[in-house]
């Protein structure tokens, strides 16, 4: 009964470890799908500042030729706008490449399990 015992303790603890790391890979891919979301909202509201910013710049093109009071305050809202689209930019870029590599964890994790299940040489 000892080492039917036993089998039962491994087999105890090999599942535990499956469950454990099963449950931070559902964690991980949880992580990227808000991350991958959170891009593209940005992304969008980066697209939505550029196409005022060309809106604004025709609109510059047609004043130009009109009133001279007008011109500073399109090209004040060009500025803004391209400036915020840029800032957008800028942020979504850093932002994915700072983000870790997908299942990094489950894979450290998964890693370090086989290290100390290996016997040493």
């Amino acid at each position: 009964m000892a080492v039917v015992d036993n089998f039962a303790k491994v087999a105890s603890t090999v599942l535990a470890i499956l469950k454990t790391r099963c449950e931070l890979a559902a964690i991980e891919l949880e992580e990227e799908w808000i991350r991958l979301l959170a891009y593209l909202l940005l992304s969008l509201s980066a697209l939505f500042c550029l196409a005022l910013t060309v809106l604004l710049a025709v609109i510059l093109i047609i004043v130009l030729c009109w009133d001279t009071y007008r011109i500073a305050a399109i090209v004040g809202l060009m500025v803004f706008f391209g400036a915020i689209a840029c800032v957008i930019a800028i942020g979504v870029r850093r932002s994915f490449s700072r983000k870790p590599k997908l299942f990094e964890l489950t894979r450290q994790e998964i890693a370090k399990d086989i290290d100390r299940l290996t016997p040493s040489a």
